[in-house]
């Protein structure tokens, strides 16, 4: 965990790639907040909300078309 934390204090980007399903429901743990991240890639199974509730709190959302 303290190196992954080391990588995103020394990145110039920081990009989250995740399914949808990781954000219904809790984790053992959490690297860090997703407003800690440039931009968060996930697809297109996200709610419309959620996708909303974090453009709204500025972060940058791409949203991927499952094929």
């Amino acid at each position: 965990m303290q190196v992954k934390r080391a990588m995103m204090a020394a990145a110039t980007r920081r990009v989250l790639l995740a399914d949808h399903t990781k954000f219904t429901r809790d984790g053992l743990y959490a690297l860090a907040p997703l407003t800690d991240f440039d931009v968060v890639v996930v697809d297109d199974g996200l709610a419309r909300e959620e996708v909303r509730a974090m453009r709204a709190r500025g972060t940058e959302v791409v949203v991927v078309e499952r094929g």
